[in-house]
Protein backbone atom coordinates (compact mmCIF):
# COMPACT_ATOMS: atom_id res chain seq x y z
CA UNK A 1 0.00 0.00 0.00
CA UNK A 2 2.82 2.30 0.74
CA UNK A 3 4.62 1.79 -2.68
CA UNK A 4 1.44 2.58 -4.45
CA UNK A 5 0.46 5.74 -2.09
CA UNK A 6 4.12 7.18 -3.23
CA UNK A 7 4.17 6.36 -6.58
CA UNK A 8 0.33 7.64 -6.82
CA UNK A 9 2.31 11.31 -4.62
CA UNK A 10 5.10 11.19 -8.02
CA UNK A 11 2.09 10.98 -10.47
CA UNK A 12 0.39 14.22 -8.65
CA UNK A 13 3.75 15.94 -7.48
CA UNK A 14 2.53 18.72 -9.47
CA UNK A 15 -0.70 19.05 -8.80
CA UNK A 16 -1.67 22.15 -6.09
CA UNK A 17 -1.68 21.40 -2.35
CA UNK A 18 -5.54 23.07 -2.09
CA UNK A 19 -6.59 20.61 -4.94
CA UNK A 20 -5.26 17.75 -3.30
CA UNK A 21 -6.93 18.62 0.47
CA UNK A 22 -10.07 19.23 -1.02
CA UNK A 23 -10.53 15.47 -2.11
CA UNK A 24 -8.87 14.23 1.09
CA UNK A 25 -11.49 16.80 3.39
CA UNK A 26 -14.09 15.26 1.46
CA UNK A 27 -13.09 12.12 2.88
CA UNK A 28 -12.01 13.00 6.23
CA UNK A 29 -15.81 14.30 6.09
CA UNK A 30 -17.06 11.05 5.32
CA UNK A 31 -14.34 9.25 7.76
CA UNK A 32 -16.00 11.82 10.88
CA UNK A 33 -19.26 10.27 10.21
CA UNK A 34 -17.80 6.78 10.25
CA UNK A 35 -19.78 5.34 13.22
CA UNK A 36 -23.10 6.67 12.29
CA UNK A 37 -23.47 5.44 8.79
CA UNK A 38 -24.31 2.08 7.10
CA UNK A 39 -22.83 0.26 5.08
CA UNK A 40 -25.44 1.00 1.93
CA UNK A 41 -25.21 4.88 2.61
CA UNK A 42 -21.46 4.58 3.13
CA UNK A 43 -20.37 3.05 -0.36
CA UNK A 44 -22.94 5.60 -1.78
CA UNK A 45 -20.52 8.31 -0.31
CA UNK A 46 -17.71 6.33 -1.97
CA UNK A 47 -19.50 6.43 -5.33
CA UNK A 48 -20.76 10.15 -4.87
CA UNK A 49 -16.97 10.79 -4.52
CA UNK A 50 -15.64 9.69 -8.48
CA UNK A 51 -17.43 12.35 -10.25
CA UNK A 52 -15.80 14.77 -8.13
CA UNK A 53 -12.79 13.21 -8.67
CA UNK A 54 -13.13 13.04 -12.66
CA UNK A 55 -14.72 16.64 -12.53
CA UNK A 56 -11.17 17.56 -10.73
CA UNK A 57 -8.74 15.47 -13.22
CA UNK A 58 -11.00 16.95 -16.50
CA UNK A 59 -9.90 20.68 -14.68
CA UNK A 60 -6.87 19.81 -14.25
CA UNK A 61 -4.56 17.37 -15.82
CA UNK A 62 -2.71 17.03 -12.72
CA UNK A 63 -4.90 15.27 -11.43
CA UNK A 64 -5.25 12.49 -13.17
CA UNK A 65 -3.25 10.01 -11.80
CA UNK A 66 -5.35 10.28 -8.67
CA UNK A 67 -8.27 10.01 -10.18
CA UNK A 68 -7.23 6.34 -11.77
CA UNK A 69 -6.05 5.53 -8.54
CA UNK A 70 -8.93 6.76 -6.15
CA UNK A 71 -11.35 5.95 -8.81
CA UNK A 72 -10.82 2.31 -8.85
CA UNK A 73 -10.24 2.17 -5.31
CA UNK A 74 -13.55 4.21 -4.62
CA UNK A 75 -15.17 1.66 -6.98
CA UNK A 76 -13.89 -1.56 -5.41
CA UNK A 77 -14.49 -0.19 -2.16
CA UNK A 78 -17.93 0.51 -2.25
CA UNK A 79 -18.28 -3.06 -4.22
CA UNK A 80 -17.04 -4.62 -1.22
CA UNK A 81 -19.21 -2.51 1.46
CA UNK A 82 -22.33 -3.11 0.32
CA UNK A 83 -22.06 -6.97 0.89
CA UNK A 84 -20.18 -6.56 4.24
CA UNK A 85 -21.65 -5.77 7.52
CA UNK A 86 -20.93 -2.68 9.69
CA UNK A 87 -18.07 -3.59 11.59
CA UNK A 88 -16.46 -4.94 8.33
CA UNK A 89 -17.46 -2.13 5.93
CA UNK A 90 -16.11 0.19 8.55
CA UNK A 91 -12.53 -1.34 8.63
CA UNK A 92 -12.33 -1.28 4.62
CA UNK A 93 -13.45 2.15 4.57
CA UNK A 94 -10.63 2.65 6.98
CA UNK A 95 -8.23 1.46 4.67
CA UNK A 96 -9.07 3.78 2.29
CA UNK A 97 -8.78 6.57 4.54
CA UNK A 98 -5.18 5.29 5.83
CA UNK A 99 -4.55 5.00 1.56
CA UNK A 100 -5.58 9.01 1.19
CA UNK A 101 -3.72 9.97 4.23
CA UNK A 102 -0.21 8.36 2.52
CA UNK A 103 -0.88 10.05 -0.54
CA UNK A 104 -1.37 13.37 1.09
CA UNK A 105 1.81 12.77 3.06
CA UNK A 106 3.84 11.76 0.04
CA UNK A 107 2.60 14.94 -1.89
CA UNK A 108 3.15 16.71 0.48
CA UNK A 109 6.82 15.59 0.85
CA UNK A 110 7.11 15.62 -3.14
CA UNK A 111 6.13 19.14 -3.11
CA UNK A 112 8.63 20.17 -0.46
CA UNK A 113 12.00 17.87 -1.89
Amino acid sequence: MVDVADQVARGVAYLKAAQLRNFYGSLLRIEARLMDINPAALATEFQLLRPKLQYMANRENAARPLETAFDALLEKAAEVIVSQGPDQARQTARCVFEFAEAVVAYHRERRQG
